[in-house]
């Protein structure tokens, strides 16, 4: 039986000009598919696992589920047992590098499986054509992606090593809830937000549109619960408001946010630098400058379609 090749465009129903951040990866023969797909993911995988190793064999973020995630809401049905099988392969792999008993790096990279795949599949059921840009459809895209798959990923990764280690119930919940929610939320949306070639509308919210200044509040308050407080870890919460900015916004939008949000992190992180590891305080930048990037290309390029 051989992989189907189904264009992303032409499984969903949308028009052939629509294109998104996966369509050069659709264009790729189905072998290379599925091993390009089981490289990045082990790659994406042994990034989460070895910068983040000082605060726990739990990453801090994990971006490979988002790739994952992104590709079998995109892909062929044919071609979905196969890509399962390519990040299963490349998870177990990853977890084998950084050190992992056999048993442990089989038990998480399932975990990590059913976390996708209950994410794809209610996605699939519920929204079939899947459209971030749509508030009702971005909804139930955070409800599932960022709420209901981590969660139940959580509590049997938690199940399962506190009975094979011993491992902390309640630091594992956390930190697997967290760290996955904030890659599906992140990177996912990335991945899937489509781009009509054809079109020549500009679609943001201008500057004296209540709504642009609606959305720059609702990021205010976001920034001011995570920097003003120092027991909570919410530093994850920044990053989804900003997205949902940039999507309604433009360049201009984000740009905004992101000057703000800098301006209440760094007294922030000079405060609290002696509690948080020097480690975790790198991954948050490096997130913020390749968010910054992706903001603005995102932006160059639908204003170059304007």
């Amino acid at each position: 039986m051989t992989l189907a090749n189904v264009p992303p465009a032409a499984q969903g129903g949308y028009a052939a000009s629509t294109v998104t951040l996966l369509s050069p990866f659709f264009r790729l023969s189905p072998l290379v598919q599925s091993l390009v797909l089981g490289v990045c993911y082990m790659a994406l995988a042994l990034f989460g696992i070895l910068l983040t190793r000082e605060t726990g064999r739990i990453a801090m973020i994990w971006l490979p589920n988002a790739v994952l995630l992104g590709i079998l809401l995109q892909c062929s049905p044919a071609n979905r047992l196969y890509f399962y099988v390519s990040a299963y392969a490349g998870n177990i792999a990853a977890n084998l590098l950084a050190g992992d008993p056999m048993h442990i790096a089989l038990g998480l990279a399932l975990m990590n499986t059913a976390e996708v795949a209950i994410a794809s599949r209610l996605l699939l059921r519920l929204r079939p054509e899947l459209d971030i840009s749509k508030p009702s459809d971005a909804l139930v895209f955070v409800a599932i992606a960022g709420v209901v798959a981590p969660a139940v990923a959580a509590i049997l990764a938690t199940v399962y090593l506190h009975f094979a280690v011993g491992a902390s119930i309640q630091g594992v919940l956390k930190i697997w809830f967290c760290a996955d929610a904030l890659g599906l939320l992140v990177v996912t949306p990335l991945l899937i937000s489509r781009t009509d070639l054809a079109s020549k509308s500009r679609d943001f919210f201008a500057f004296n549109d209540f709504r642009f200044w609606l959305l720059q509040s609702a990021n205010l308050i976001v920034g001011l619960a995570i920097f003003i407080q120092s027991d909570l870890p919410l530093l994850f919460l920044a990053f989804p408001p900003l997205m949902i900015v940039s999507f309604y916004a433009g360049i201009r939008g984000a740009a905004v946010v992101v000057a703000r949000q800098q301006r209440l992190k760094d007294p922030a992180i000079r405060v609290k630098r002696s509690r948080i590891q020097d480690g975790v305080l790198g991954l948050v930048k490096v997130g913020d400058a390749l968010f910054e990037l992706l903001v603005n290309v995102l932006g160059s390029t639908n204003e170059s379609h304007a």
